[in-house]
């Protein structure tokens, strides 16, 4: 019987938050668009996001040393200061661009779901680049 790999705590974050900030963040931007490649790119891109989370969630994992557990809570406390500050801008835009003549028949529901693909995939993108950045 082949002994199962374990993941160690780098590969766990780059897995999943690093590629998956940008596998969102691709979902995000190509949702802007419209047509039918528009929607089977953007779904493709959550596919490959949602398998790669189970992947890393259901995986055999490394036990994680203090300075590790230490340096994800850092990262996950950065990162949410920058979403915090994404999300602060995205509210101040949201309320003045409708000011604006002519936006009216812009599909807002889309543009505020896309945006929301955008923010998951830079907290975590930031997340995991934090994180290896505390690590080295």
């Amino acid at each position: 019987m082949e002994k199962k790999e374990t993941m160690n705590i780098g590969r766990q974050i780059f897995l999943g938050n690093t590629l998956v900030g940008v596998i969102w963040l691709g979902a995000g931007f190509v949702g802007f668009f419209n047509g039918v490649l528009a929607g089977i790119l953007e779904m493709i891109f959550m596919l490959v996001g949602i398998i790669l989370i189970s992947y890393c969630f259901f995986s055999e994992k490394e036990k994680s040393d203090e300075m590790a557990d230490e340096n994800l809570i850092q990262a996950g406390a950065l990162s949410g200061d920058v979403i915090y500050l994404f999300w602060s801008l995205v509210a101040i835009v949201l309320i003045l661009i409708p000011k604006i003549p002519g936006t009216e028949s812009w599909n807002w529901p889309k543009i505020i779901k896309q945006f929301a693909f955008i923010a998951i995939g830079l907290q975590n993108l930031i997340k995991g680049i934090i994180f290896k950045r505390l690590e080295a």
